[in-house]
């Protein structure tokens, strides 16, 4: 009897567990074929980490925004919701700042966290942190990449990634150099992690 309890509480918790993975496996396909498309420039560093192994660490060009935050607390980043606009580049702004989950369904958002405060003449310039700062690539492509977004502070490249939006939710797409995804631009160069530029 007791073995029978336990076997059907394993297999409770198991379905659970699988529930919760697959709805979230079912959000974020869900997010990536009807969220709207947005694109951020990014900064490009390519770190290590041993447990979900090469990914390139993206820091966004356009990242500051400019609003009077009086009444917002600093000590910590303050989390909330950025809207996003689209700017003269056709690349993503950050709009605004709201703590609150916009509800008119207007304009795009994501969640998000504020800081960095510091002023630029007159203005309130502030920095947000977006949830998604790290795009995960073929361990064996990645060196390879690392050295295309390196040499693209020097040369000519654009280098972004185009990001679904949806709900507040933001899911990295892909990574983009010169209008090819990171892994064409790499094929197209022939680029392998034992060669260089």
């Amino acid at each position: 009897m007791k073995h029978r309890l336990a076997f059907i509480l394993l297999m409770v918790f198991a379905v659970i567990q699988f529930s919760v993975i697959g709805s979230r496996i079912v959000t974020y396909e869900n997010i990536l074929k009807t969220g709207r498309v947005w694109k951020l420039e990014v900064k490009p560093v390519d770190p290590y980490d041993i447990l979900r192994g090469r990914f390139v660490r993206l820091r966004f060009k356009d990242d500051q925004f400019t609003q009077n935050m009086s009444g917002v607390s600093w000590k910590d980043r303050s989390a909330g919701f950025i809207l996003l606009k689209k700017g003269k580049s056709g690349f993503t702004l950050p709009d605004r700042w709201v703590k609150d989950k916009p509800v008119d369904g207007g304009q795009d958002y994501v969640n998000c966290k504020v800081g960095g405060i510091y002023f630029a003449g007159r203005k309130h310039q502030n920095r947000v942190y977006y949830p998604f700062d790290r795009f995960f690539m073929n361990e064996y492509k990645a060196p390879a990449a690392e050295k295309v977004l390196r040499a693209s502070f020097t040369k000519e490249h654009k280098v972004y990634i185009t990001l679904r939006v949806k709900d507040g939710v933001g899911i990295i797409e892909d990574l983009w150099v010169n209008q090819q995804t990171i892994s064409d631009y790499l094929n197209s160069i022939n680029m392998t992690s034992e060669k260089g530029l």
